[in-house]
């Protein structure tokens, strides 16, 4: 009878719920992620820089462009010569410029007209006759590239600086 004592007990003790004392916690159930709504509409491009005014002057030793923008910065522009023949950059056509050298002054990420179409920075071609400064041409307002080349009266050396409130690029062209 003690056998039958023992194997009772120990089969009663074998059955218990109680976790084991190391047991792992049970896991948690598995959510599954919420599916976000995909976007509908891209959000409007960044407004260009809008050229709105180009100025030319003489000063002592040099002649000026100001090229100026309504924006709180300016678009990435190069300044440097070319040869002609200098081209419309729309159509292709042949633009003259006068002079004996050509800088060109060109600005990517811009725009040079309202949303209408109607220009912001003025004629689109200038006779202008300073020492050096002869004749400044705009060659390009279109999807998004703003081009004006300046007629020089021979290869004067050029540097440029930028200034802000408002940003405007400043290009001098030494006499």
């Amino acid at each position: 009878m003690p056998l039958i004592a023992f194997s009772l007990c120990t089969g009663l003790c074998a059955c218990s719920n109680a976790p084991a004392p190391n047991a792992p916690a049970p896991a948690p159930p598995v959510q599954e992620p919420v599916a976000k709504p995909a976007p509908t509409a891209e959000a409007p491009p960044p407004e260009l820089p809008v050229l709105v005014d180009v100025r030319a002057a003489t000063h002592p030793g040099f002649d000026r462009l100001v090229f100026e923008f309504a924006s709180d910065r300016l678009p990435q522009w190069r300044a440097e010569r070319v040869q002609i023949p200098v081209t419309d950059c729309g159509a292709g056509q042949v633009v003259p410029v006068s002079g004996t050298a050509w800088l060109q002054v060109r600005f990517s990420g811009a725009a040079a007209h309202t949303p209408e179409g109607e220009a912001t920075s003025g004629p689109r071609q200038r006779r202008l006759g300073l020492p050096v400064l002869r004749d400044l041409v705009r060659t390009c307002d279109f999807e998004g590239e703003v081009t004006w080349v300046a007629g020089l009266a021979g290869a004067h050396p050029h540097r440029t600086d930028v200034l802000v409130s408002p940003p405007r690029l400043v290009v001098d062209i030494a006499h």
